[in-house]
């Protein structure tokens, strides 16, 4: 009995080794699944394999933003602007954007929250549109649940283009595929519009807190991982201490020299070419220069 003493423990060595294995697997593909990367997409970036971009322009926004609109002035500027409401289906409709690009087809996502989902169809990660129009109501900026629905509708654009630019902590662009956005400060007309600039600094911040937001969640969700994989499993009390906080209450520290995550540093637009055009579809103002912003959008090289 004794001489099988060392055998037991090397084969319960290699299961409890087997164990910690298979935990921190599951952790890794719950971290990709959170991470909103699909599998195809995934393996795509990983084999550094090159993404097809649909010819299309997707203008993506909020209800009542204004998309429809617009795409009827893009589609047929001599027209009168029409009588529009929130649509609940999906827009079509060819555009031209220059004298090389004269007939583009365009898509109107519908902005209702029940038909997310059409937005997260054609922001495909894997196709991703040639360019995407972020529509915004620039006369209702100040208000907080415009500036959230339009700073996540801009967060899943600019992570179709560049599936990593909201990952990173550092504010300088990996790539020039985020040019592709193009923000469209509707109804800038309307005496409450905020300019574009202003625009732009309201969805930075807004962006910054949605990534802050993010990033906090998939911290904590991964030390519960890890809690979960070596609780039983391995003894810790040579790598965490109990301390006494204000209150009374054990504070777990991870090693006496715990060091702090950095922050996320805060995304410039501007510095990711993603350029801000205050227009008004009811008056035709300021369409044209939308339309070459998204035809120099359009015009970028798909080969990234």
């Amino acid at each position: 009995m004794l001489e099988s003493t060392p055998a037991l423990a090397a084969v319960v060595l290699v299961l409890l080794a087997a164990v910690l294995l298979g935990l921190l697997t599951l952790r890794r593909g719950a971290s990709v699944a959170r991470s909103g990367v699909g599998a195809s997409g995934l393996a795509a970036l990983v084999r550094g394999r090159r993404r097809t971009f649909a010819d299309t322009v997707v203008l993506v926004g909020a209800a009542s933003a204004g998309k429809s609109a617009l795409l009827a002035r893009l589609a047929d500027p001599a027209a009168d602007p029409p009588t529009t409401f929130a649509s609940m289906a999906v827009t079509r409709a060819p555009v031209s954007l220059s004298s090389d690009l004269p007939s583009v087809p365009a898509v109107d996502c519908p902005g209702h929250a029940r038909l997310a989902a059409e937005t997260t169809k054609h922001l495909s990660l894997d196709t991703p549109p040639r360019a995407c129009v972020v529509v915004v109501d620039a006369a209702a900026a100040h208000v907080p649940t415009t500036r959230r629905d339009a700073a996540e509708r801009l967060a899943a654009a600019l992570r179709a283009m560049d599936p990593a630019v909201l990952k990173t902590k550092s504010s300088k662009p990996r790539s020039e595929a985020t040019r592709r956005v193009v923000i469209a400060a509707a109804k800038s007309d309307l005496p409450l519009a905020v300019s574009p600039a202003q625009l732009r600094g309201l969805l930075q911040d807004e962006l910054h807190a949605l990534r802050a937001a993010r990033a906090a969640s998939i911290g904590a969700m991964n030390r519960d991982d890890e809690d979960d994989a070596l609780d039983g499993v391995v003894a810790s009390s040579s790598s965490e201490e109990e301390s006494e906080g204000e209150e009374g209450e054990g504070v777990r520290r991870r090693g006496p020299q715990a060091k702090k995550k950095k922050p996320l540093a805060k995304l410039n637009l501007a510095d990711l070419g993603v350029e801000v055009v205050a227009l008004s579809a009811k008056t035709g103002a300021g369409v044209d220069v939308l339309r070459d912003a998204v035809a120099r959008a359009y015009s970028l090289p798909t080969s990234s």
